[in-house]
């Protein structure tokens, strides 16, 4: 049986595709009780957990039925900084939040002695929601805001509009993305997946780019490297991240992932795409923004482009975090977020 690929807790299992049905069902069913399920963490869906797997090395397992237990391992990797101190009432502590071991809990908290149990595994606990803080924190765990992992949430409505004043400058871009280029759109859909894979390899070529003196990616001219940039300086710093290896592994399994998304073309060329899933509630996470270089004002179109191809359904698009990276905040930060969804880090006290 599928439920039997997820083991219980002590025992865990390496996250597996296999594991979708039941994972996804569980999931969803988890996001729909939440009071305000539009807030619900990007983390919690397959896709998310899925795709990258193999970086956070995850493993799973049930704790009494009634809790999901995701464990991984973000030592070394960006939003899970080596030592950051732990801010309580205001203040900073002399305790250490250290990365590397870590475990989620998606659902019902266990036992008490279950989370000291774990706290004693495994270094903290991350991802943790704004309800899961608070009941930890009443339970005498010290609780940090995880800031680089907040989750940036769009009124929908306002990307595929970019009203005019609070975003006067992204839609002069946008005009210069349309009156220079002859363009068309397409749903991201398994027969384009091909065009889109192009593009990603494209972007993927230009992380090759040399250091600047700020210790970013630069890019030399002509170079199909990264599609925005400002004084010289790599604003999308996907450079940092390279998720390559997931962005590609969702290509290919779009229709398996239940992904969608759109493919920007100039002329027959593919020259940019986005790719993300439904979450639970009135909230739709993107997953993948990428493009090529050297189209003034297609990032900007790109993420008007998709909101207008969303559902009125949809009130928020989620845009997942920035992971501490100062050029992808202020990108993040220049889109005008309607809010977060906060994402708090657990350590014993």
């Amino acid at each position: 049986m599928v439920k039997d690929l997820i083991p219980n807790y002590p025992e865990t299992a390496e996250l597996c595709f296999e594991m979708r049905p039941i994972l996804d069902s569980y999931l969803r069913k988890i996001g729909s009780q939440q009071p305000d399920a539009v807030h619900n963490l990007s983390e919690y869906s397959f896709g998310t957990l899925y795709l990258f797997r193999k970086k956070y090395k995850y493993r799973a397992a049930w704790i009494a039925g009634e809790c999901l237990l995701v464990i991984g391992d973000d030592k070394g990797q960006h939003g899970g900084s080596a030592i950051s101190r732990l801010a309580v009432g205001g203040l900073a502590t002399s305790r250490p939040v250290i990365s590397g071991k870590f475990f989620m809990l998606i659902g019902k908290l266990p036992r008490k002695e279950v989370l000291d149990e774990l706290f004693l595994r495994y270094n903290s606990m991350k991802s943790v929601a704004e309800a899961q803080a608070k009941e930890l924190e009443e339970q005498g765990y010290l609780v940090k805001e995880d800031r680089d992992n907040f989750d940036y949430l769009y009124l929908r409505e306002e990307l595929a509009t970019y009203p005019a004043g609070k975003y006067r400058k992204k839609r002069a871009l946008v005009r210069a993305f349309t009156e220079s280029n002859s363009h068309e759109t397409y749903p991201l859909t398994k027969e384009r997946a091909g065009d889109a894979l192009v593009v990603l390899e494209a972007w993927q070529q230009g992380q090759a780019g040399q250091k600047n003196a700020d210790g970013e990616t630069a890019t030399s001219a002509g170079s199909p490297a990264q599609y925005a940039t400002r004084q010289g300086r790599v604003i999308d710093e996907q450079a940092g991240i390279n998720d390559y290896l997931s962005a590609k592994e969702a290509l290919v399994l779009i229709d398996e992932l239940a992904l969608t998304g759109m493919v920007v073309y100039v002329g027959e060329k593919p020259v940019a795409y986005c790719l993300g899933e439904e979450l639970v509630g009135e909230s739709f996470v993107i997953h993948y923004e990428k493009g090529v270089y050297g189209y003034k004002g297609l990032k900007q179109f790109v993420v008007q482009a998709f909101a207008k191809s969303l559902s009125e359904h949809y009130k928020y698009i989620n845009r997942e975090q920035d992971l501490g990276l100062p050029g992808l905040r202020e990108a993040k930060m220049g889109l005008r977020p309607a809010k977060f969804a906060m994402q708090y880090r657990v350590v014993k006290g």
